[in-house]
């Protein structure tokens, strides 16, 4: 693009150096036809105010000619000085709309980063909330895991703690069963039973 913008300046001034080149011949053109035409008119004013014969280079046709001259000189400038304008005019407009359009196109793909990035940055949020939805869930289900261990294990001790009391009941009737058992001393009587 930077090229094709040289290469259009680079025209337009290779154009407007002709164009001043031309309006330079062309003044100066100008200028010895308007020094020309002072002349004759300027002999001819003379004559008249001496009342003698006018006494010109030329004949009143050749003042004429040089006047009309003059006239088509100033024309022909004023219509290249107006394509001048509407020519340097062009070549802005055109060059104007070429820098819009590279701007727009610029705009346009800074929008389609910004919705990149907009899509990326509303995926990412999905995947962190669905992260996080899903590490509350481990958790409120690691809570439950971890209750209901307490609990068994609060079970598992009550039930431990019976069995010890069964256990110390047993031996208690062991012991005295042991005791009635055991025999007794030479002078010592049995005990009765029933």
């Amino acid at each position: 693009m930077a090229d094709g913008t040289r290469s259009v300046r680079s025209l337009s001034a290779s154009r407007s150096a002709s164009s001043t080149a031309s309006n330079v011949a062309t003044s100066r053109e100008s200028a010895d036809i308007s020094r020309r035409a002072a002349t004759v008119v300027s002999s001819e004013v003379a004559a008249a105010k001496s009342k003698r014969p006018v006494v010109t280079a030329a004949p009143t046709t050749s003042s004429q000619s040089c006047l009309e001259d003059y006239f088509v000189g100033i024309q022909r400038i004023v219509d290249e000085q107006r394509r001048a304008t509407e020519l340097a005019k062009g070549q802005a407009e055109e060059q104007f709309q070429k820098d819009l359009d590279a701007k727009n196109s610029e705009v346009r793909d800074l929008q389609r980063q910004l919705r990149k990035r907009d899509e990326a940055e509303l995926r990412l949020r999905q995947d962190l909330e669905a992260k996080d939805s899903e590490v509350r869930a481990q958790r409120q289900t690691y809570k439950e895991a971890e209750l209901r261990l307490q609990q068994d294990l609060a079970s598992k001790a009550a039930h431990v703690q019976e069995l010890q009391a069964e256990m110390t009941n047993v031996q208690a009737h062991l012991d005295m069963i042991s005791n009635i058992m055991k025999p007794r001393d030479a002078g010592s009587k049995r005990p009765r039973l029933g």
